[in-house]
């Protein structure tokens, strides 16, 4: 992509939720996308293992975000929210512990994710399009909030001063 001093969004910050933000405006709009991050690199390394979404997450990456397919075959799948407390008998032995569900089984997926797999794959899916680009190594980030028309973001990179304005920003 050519580098541009206008954008249609900037977001800030390439964590899950940017990364997730600048995926679902690339599916569903025609907007220009500048994400900006303060780390060299994304994802951080030795992130979380096995952290576990809730249904409606499942059901957003899944269905929103059109990575149903992705889920089934790159994170591991779990269902349901599971609580077990200790009952009667061995507490050593799993099978005398008492369980509690919400459902038996839902049409709604959970996952464990592994999330430097999972942010890794995002920004590469989302720098398919030609309409982001990722700037990491980004330092002393300025917004100007303007309400009458493109706000403004001075900020610093591998020792540029940059400026660039933009219809939206959002700090994720």
């Amino acid at each position: 992509m050519k580098p541009s001093n206008h954008w249609d969004l900037i977001i800030i910050g390439a964590g899950l939720a940017g990364l997730t933000l600048a995926r679902q405006m690339l599916l569903y709009s025609d907007k220009r996308i500048l994400h900006l991050e303060r780390l060299e690199r994304v994802p951080r390394e030795r992130q979380k293992v096995g952290e576990s979404t809730v249904q409606v997450a499942g059901f957003h990456y899944g269905k929103v975000l059109d990575l149903e397919e992705y889920m089934h075959q790159e994170q591991l799948m779990q269902y349901n929210l599971r609580f077990s407390w200790p009952s009667a008998g061995d507490r050593n032995q799993y099978e005398s512990y008492s369980h509690s569900y919400i459902r038996h089984f839902s049409n709604i997926p959970c996952y464990q994710l592994d999330r430097n797999r999972f942010e890794r794959d995002l920004i590469e899916m989302n720098r398919r399009s030609e309409r982001y680009q990722l700037e990491t190594g980004v330092a002393d980030i300025e917004p100007e909030i303007n309400p009458d028309g493109a706000h403004s973001i001075r900020y610093k990179r591998k020792g540029q001063d940059c400026h660039v304005t933009a219809d939206w920003m959002v700090d994720s």
